[in-house]
């Protein structure tokens, strides 16, 4: 099942992620700091890309009123061994 969202920049490597599940809002928070850009390879893609690719990536496991307040991606990358792999591959395509 297709969800769609919308990512908003709110403050200096933060963002807000906003879409709807049944009807209801639902909001989470994506940190993406710089360094942890660096450290997944993706350094020199906008980081807002990186963040729907992240979300996109974790809507593939779970809903998206699943996800925790805030997401760090350098979490989502301890979290899942072939997450790199695939934020890498979205962000060619």
């Amino acid at each position: 099942m297709s969800v769609g969202f919308e990512v908003e920049e709110f403050r200096d490597h933060h963002y807000l992620v906003r879409g709807e599940v049944d009807g209801d809002a639902v909001e989470t928070r994506f940190l993406a700091d710089p360094a942890a850009l660096d450290a997944l390879g993706v350094g020199s893609s906008p980081a807002a890309d990186v963040v729907r690719a992240t979300v996109a990536f974790l809507l593939q496991r779970q809903r998206l009123d699943e996800l925790p307040p805030q997401v760090d991606l350098e979490d989502v990358a301890a979290a899942y061994p072939d997450f790199e792999d695939a934020l890498r591959a979205a962000l060619d395509a």
